[in-house]
């Protein structure tokens, strides 16, 4: 395949990283092959959140992966979404979904973030699966970050923040559920019953990365 004038510089200029290592990798192939053969992968479907009917999701939340993960959070490093998003639509069968739609963040975290990364890895797993988005969540209180949080506040840190988006309309829809990475599912869960309360036919949940449930050992 030819490589346009365009490409080429932008090539030059702007090198594509391994999203795990940040080492520079040949055009359009995802990450390096060391963190390929690394990356902490799960079974794709995993023990659903209460409230959801699956959780899909390709990584656990420990090595390469969490570092990624804490670098899109925490980093100012967007781009590291688009990778994330191929890994987990190859866990995500499109045909099971009639939407796709991201676990909202409040105007405030926007502005200090500059995204919210939960609706990029949503816009790019509609691009790589075709299911589209919809924005039918919103976030109508500021609330602690949930990494902070024990289980149990977790559970009530969300109550009254979450609220049907204006005009959505989720009723005899089957929604997927978008979120950076699951702990308790709590965020899901929370989510999940709104979009359930108006209608939804099904909600899955799915994330870039899930926690390791106490007891089960890394390989």
């Amino acid at each position: 395949m030819r490589i346009s004038l365009s490409e080429r510089l932008r090539i030059l200029l702007f090198p594509d990283l391994c999203p795990f290592c940040r080492k520079v990798v040949p055009p359009h192939t995802g990450c390096c092959r060391d963190c390929e053969a690394k990356l902490p992968r799960t079974s794709g479907t995993l023990e659903p959140v209460p409230g959801t009917d699956a959780l899909l999701c390709p990584l656990y939340y420990e090595g390469e992966a969490a570092d990624a993960i804490r670098e899109l959070k925490f980093s100012a490093k967007p781009g590291i979404a688009r990778h994330l998003a191929k890994l987990m639509a190859e866990v995500v069968p499109a045909d099971r979904f009639d939407c796709i739609v991201p676990i909202p963040m409040h105007h405030s975290g926007i502005r200090k973030r500059g995204y919210n990364q939960a609706e990029l890895l949503a816009r790019y797993l509609s691009e790589e699966t075709g299911v589209p988005l919809r924005i039918f969540l919103r976030k109508i209180r500021k609330t602690p970050p949930q990494h902070t949080l024990s289980a149990e506040e977790r559970a009530v840190n969300l109550k009254g923040a979450l609220s049907l988006a204006q005009n959505a309309k989720p009723d005899g829809l089957r929604i997927l559920l978008v979120d950076d990475v699951v702990t308790t599912g709590s965020t899901m869960t929370a989510a999940a019953e709104i979009l359930r309360e108006h209608g939804a036919a099904s909600v899955c949940a799915a994330s870039a990365a899930r926690t390791r449930p106490k007891g089960e050992q890394s390989s």
